[in-house]
């Protein structure tokens, strides 16, 4: 009967981790929601909201910024028109090396994706991915960065943050471009500097080690120590009953 006991409550010590493993959804500006590892800085600064979450390895960014589309926005053509100019003004902004680019289905919706190369404050290489969605009159970009030499390794955790995305209903506008993305783009990107550069943070930040991961690690470790405690005591009421 204890070792059921036991078991039940290792299995209920699992279960509280993995639940907490499964980070923070943060509402986007009433846009979308996206999930972070934990709960990430909101800043502020005329004409772009960011949401910046960091850990020792890797940086999750949201940013929202309003455009004005009259005049820039009335098709698919004009639109990827429109994304290879924010693409541009990013690359240009950081003297980034463009490793791809391409359209990307967000939701159904008409979004694009660009991964690139920059130095960080050390002139280390920082590996970059961003997806970028325009709903109405705002531009919605999330940007997942990690170290270049773990690029490969850290991407199971871009790939869970950006299948994260979710839009809000009352977001599927209906000037929003639906039509299916075409396999590669073929659209000229004039110069369109509608993304702030300096609002991208560097990535690798090695000295970093965050309050959340040192509580899961206490709390992991105490857990451990729990359990080790009452498998000893059990077995030493064995003993002890089975020398009376």
């Amino acid at each position: 009967m204890r070792r059921y006991v036991l078991l039940n409550l290792f299995l209920v010590i699992l279960a509280v981790h993995i639940y907490a493993a499964d980070g923070v959804t943060q509402d986007i500006d009433r846009i979308c929601r996206l999930t972070f590892p934990g709960t990430p800085q909101v800043t502020q600064v005329p004409g772009l909201k960011n949401y910046l979450y960091e850990t020792d390895s890797c940086s999750y960014l949201v940013q929202v910024k309003p455009v004005t589309k009259k005049g820039i926005v009335a098709d698919s053509t004009s639109l990827y028109a429109f994304y290879g100019g924010v693409v541009n003004g990013i690359l240009r902004g950081f003297h980034a090396t463009l490793i791809g680019k391409k359209p990307q289905a967000i939701t159904a919706l008409r979004g694009y994706e660009v991964e690139y190369i920059r130095g960080d404050k050390d002139h280390k290489p920082v590996s970059l991915c961003t997806r970028m969605l325009l709903l109405g009159d705002r531009l919605v970009v999330y940007t997942f960065s990690s170290p270049y030499s773990r690029n490969i390794e850290l991407k199971p955790l871009r790939g869970k943050f950006f299948d994260s995305f979710y839009l809000h209903k009352d977001s599927m506008l209906a000037d929003a471009v639906t039509a299916p993305v075409p396999a590669s783009d073929t659209t000229a990107t004039p110069a369109f500097d509608s993304v702030r550069a300096g609002q991208h943070p560097a990535a690798d930040h090695p000295e970093l080690v965050r309050a959340n991961t040192l509580k899961f690690i206490i709390s992991f470790a105490a857990s451990i120590l729990l359990l080790a405690g009452t498998l000893y005591i059990l077995v030493r009421w064995k003993k002890r009953k089975a020398g009376n």
